[in-house]
């Protein structure tokens, strides 16, 4: 094999070993970001499109009532549940929050984490409330972002 012939072999065998290693650092992280972002929103879809919103903000309600509203507290601060937590219903835990926080106005349905805040904010009867978007009577997504995806 002639001089050029050596050299085209080395540079392929570098290239595509050089290809290799950046197939193996680059490749996991992308696909891991996107996997993330797809169950991301499909569980914010979930939330919007796939539940009776009375149904659930009256659950949402009955659980705050009984760990909190029914008791005279602090006006800061919140008590805070768990999916784990016996004390949250089944109904609730179907859902798989990260988090239920319940302050003496609203009771938070908390689905994000570290990467995004979203759910399904509840607030007590009679109360209007804020959120990204009114699901009905004081019910309402919110998002961290201020997006609501599309059905």
């Amino acid at each position: 094999m002639s001089k050029r012939g050596w050299r085209i072999a080395i540079v392929t065998v570098v290239v595509a070993a050089a290809l290799g290693v950046a197939g193996r650092v680059v490749v996991p992280p992308l696909y891991f970001a996107y996997t993330i972002h797809r169950q991301i929103g499909e569980k914010e879809r979930q939330l919007l499109y796939r539940i009776n919103h009375k149904v659930f903000a009256s659950e949402l309600r009955d659980f705050a009532k009984v760990h909190r509203w029914n008791f005279p507290r602090e006006p800061e601060g919140f008590d805070y549940f768990r999916a784990t937590d016996p004390g949250v219903p089944p109904e609730l835990r179907a859902l798989d929050p990260s988090l239920i926080r319940i302050f003496n106005d609203r009771i938070e349905f908390e689905c994000g984490g570290a990467l995004l805040s979203f759910g399904i904010v509840v607030f007590r009867e009679g109360l209007r409330g804020s959120g990204t978007k009114e699901l009905g009577d004081g019910i309402w997504f919110y998002a961290e972002d201020g997006a609501v995806p599309k059905p």
